[in-house]
């Protein structure tokens, strides 16, 4: 074993996931599986309301994070992150669309929006 890892000519099959790029795709797995519960969870609440803030990354572009507050079937009321995404137009509109269309790409009915904050 100590051979193998000192062997340079081994490295093209030593795997770390210390990288940056190991380790952001880890963190996207994750939160796809946290998302997918999210939605389900969503889906089988009857309400749900929508959280929504943005705030500027280290870019300077402003982020717009969704959040959804609802009650599970247990009757436990839970605030989730839903997305993280670019807001290009900060108006009222381009707010509410860009939450629309956060909803509509993981297919969340919007029909059941109870309120907006």
């Amino acid at each position: 074993m100590e051979i193998w890892l000192s062997d340079k000519s081994m490295s093209p099959y030593h795997v770390t996931y210390l990288g940056s790029k190991s380790q952001n795709e880890f963190i996207e797995l994750l939160a796809a599986e946290n998302r997918q519960t999210v939605i389900q969870e969503i889906q089988d609440s009857e309400l749900f309301a929508v959280i929504s803030n943005t705030t500027p990354d280290i870019s300077m572009k402003d982020q717009l994070a969704v959040g959804l507050r609802y009650v599970d079937k247990k009757g436990t009321t839970n605030e989730r992150l839903l997305d993280v995404v670019e807001s290009s137009n900060k108006t009222g509109y381009g707010t509410a669309k860009s939450i629309y269309n956060c909803l509509i790409k993981y297919g969340i009915n919007t029909d059941n929006v109870a309120f907006q904050s």
